[in-house]
């Protein structure tokens, strides 16, 4: 789903919260970005899905990502064997 914004968020804490792997001036950077952009793709499960399901929707998250030149933000731990954290789809493109 792409989402843009109504009106020019700050994304600033959203992303020190779940930035946790990133230092603080890239943290900003993103933020920044976000909110001159002000737009962002979603790829949500509200259902269990197996450990190929899981794989699966994962290598379509990081092909979107690499497309777009984005970033993946994954917001539970060990999802994706992965902790909680934003990554450039590069560092974590298969």
């Amino acid at each position: 789903m792409v989402k843009p914004a109504e009106e020019p968020e700050d994304y600033a804490d959203y992303i020190a919260d779940l930035g946790r792997n990133l230092d603080a001036s890239q943290r900003q950077q993103l933020a920044d970005q976000w909110t001159a952009i002000g737009l962002s793709y979603s790829l949500e499960s509200y259902a269990g899905r197996s450990s190929y399901e899981l794989a699966l929707f994962w290598r379509l998250a990081v092909a979107i990502a690499l497309e777009v030149e984005g970033w993946l933000i994954v917001s539970v731990n060990q999802a994706f064997e992965l902790p909680i954290g934003i990554y450039a789809a590069q560092q974590v493109a298969v």
